[in-house]
């Protein structure tokens, strides 16, 4: 009997000490104990718990605080009062106070969550990708940017204007909106390269790259021309994607030349994801033995590095920073950030591409140390497609985390250190929004601010035969265009894994 009461006892002391701590309360989007900019929009969220009634108060050290009530469990969080109160409070924690009101009447306040507000702003606009999660076609699809600081979405190009082309990998130098660069796969246009020049000049380049990077000081686009292709398991993970081709070059926009790199694109081997710093120094890249199809499962991308020489116009001997075949790991886009301090990069099972591999992980190299490890923002699904802000202290990446399948942009803070915060999802309006919104984000790429060209004007250029430029070599010939396989050809792969 005795025994019977002391549990008791203890069981009537745990539950009031939970009542006194506060109920643990789950939000969704999950905005707890994260680090977020000063000027980010609000991050709307709802209350997972059921209750009769919802008070939610906002504050922190300085300002008046935010105090909602509803009997909804969506908190919509006024735009004017969450600038003035972030702002006043840079460097500073969030506190979000949230208190339930029961069936019987009584008031039940949770476990407060603790945010950051950092001192650092984040890049006021996003370019991303945004297109159905399918398998080998592309009938929908368009880049966009939004508004970090709002919930402005504008439509940079819709395929739609394109004669249903398909629209890929979008760049910008050093996060500046007012020039980019993307590629169209269109057999009537030649699957060009269009160039989007300060003041809305377009010129569309006939020229197939796959993934190219924009050089920090001069007009000069490192590529490589890849052949792509998606490819089926007949089980477990479906998609993925395997290069037939892959060779590292040299555009001059100025000159309208292109410049072949013989150092970097070797024999027997397949390059891929080119990437400068943002001083111009160094160039990075992935590279990988020539193996055929069957053999996919081996196939694992160094990660290399070579020092420009602009007198010479070329690069110079690479060197490995990640070995694949010692890791038994491939890696991938990789991006330094702008003090040159630190590279991030993708690393994952096999293969070149890692948004179709749930094993796709963010890890930063220390580049004075060369010291490698996984950022603390990664989680089980895969996160990839990563970018820096221009100071350097957020990395905006795409995320399959909520639901497995589609890929949203979550942002994270990097420290001086080179740690990464928690991550979290885009703000949006509707905080229901992505558990409805059935497009998958990618290439997420933060800029400076928006994009001005209109879609209409962007469309209509493209498509102008007017704006086309030929190329040439670097003995001034004229250069043949040499098509490649198109994105959505694709083969199944029997067998276990």
């Amino acid at each position: 009997m005795r025994k019977r009461l002391v549990v008791f006892w203890l069981s009537c002391c745990t539950a009031w000490l939970s009542l006194a701590a506060g109920l643990d309360v789950d939000i969704f989007p999950d905005y707890k104990g994260v680090t977020l900019p000063a000027n980010i929009a609000p991050m709307n969220f709802y209350i997972t718990s059921s209750a009769s009634e919802y008070q939610v108060k906002i504050h922190s050290a300085k300002g008046a605080q935010i105090q909602l009530k509803s009997s909804q469990p969506e908190v919509i969080i006024p735009q004017k009062q969450w600038k003035e109160l972030l702002s006043a409070n840079a460097g500073q924690s969030l506190y979000i106070d949230i208190s339930l009101k029961g069936d019987s009447g009584t008031w039940q306040e949770a476990v407060t969550i603790t945010n950051r507000i950092a001192a650092e702003p984040i890049d006021s606009w996003l370019a991303y990708r945004l297109m159905r999660s399918i398998f080998n076609t592309y009938r929908d699809m368009g880049i966009y940017q939004r508004n970090l600081e709002s919930f402005e979405e504008r439509e940079i190009l819709h395929n739609s204007r394109i004669e249903g082309g398909c629209l890929n990998c979008h760049g910008f130098q050093k996060n500046d909106p007012a020039e980019f660069t993307f590629h169209v796969r269109h057999a009537g246009l030649q699957h060009p390269l269009v160039w989007v020049r300060e003041g809305g000049k377009v010129e569309v380049w006939e020229k197939t790259f796959t993934y190219y990077s924009w050089s920090p000081k001069e007009n000069l686009l490192a590529y490589t021309a890849n052949a792509p292709s998606i490819f089926f398991h007949a089980w477990g993970e479906s998609r993925e994607v395997y290069d037939r081709a892959g060779e590292v070059g040299l555009l001059d926009l100025d000159e309208r030349v292109t410049l072949p790199q013989e150092n970097l694109a070797t024999e027997h081997h397949y390059e891929s994801w080119p990437s400068w710093d943002w001083q111009g120094e160094y160039f990075y890249y992935c590279r990988a033995s020539d193996l055929p199809l069957n053999r996919f499962k081996e196939i694992r991308f160094d990660l290399l590095r070579t020092r420009w020489d602009s007198e010479t116009s070329l690069f110079g001997e690479p060197e490995i920073l990640f070995s694949g075949w010692t890791n038994r790991m491939s890696s991938a886009q990789p991006k330094v950030s702008p003090q040159g301090n630190f590279l991030v990069y993708t690393v994952f099972e096999r293969g070149n591409f890692p948004i179709y591999q749930q094993s796709a992980d963010l890890y930063l190299m220390d580049l004075e140390s060369r010291e490698s490890r996984r950022l603390e923002c990664n989680s089980d699904r895969a996160d990839t497609w990563h970018s820096w802000s221009s100071n350097g202290s957020w990395l905006i990446f795409s995320s399959k985390r909520i639901d497995g399948l589609l890929a949203r942009p979550h942002i994270t803070h990097i420290d001086e250190r080179g740690h990464a915060s928690k991550a979290f999802v885009m703000p949006q309006k509707d905080p229901h929004f992505y558990e409805y919104f059935i497009k998958t984000y990618n290439v997420p790429e933060m800029i400076t601010g928006p994009v001005q060209i209109s879609p209409v004007e962007l469309g209509s250029a493209v498509m102008n035969r007017a704006n086309r430029v030929k190329m040439k070599t670097a003995d001034g010939a004229s250069q043949e265009e040499k098509e490649l396989p198109p994105e959505e050809g694709y083969s199944i792969l029997e067998g276990k894994r």
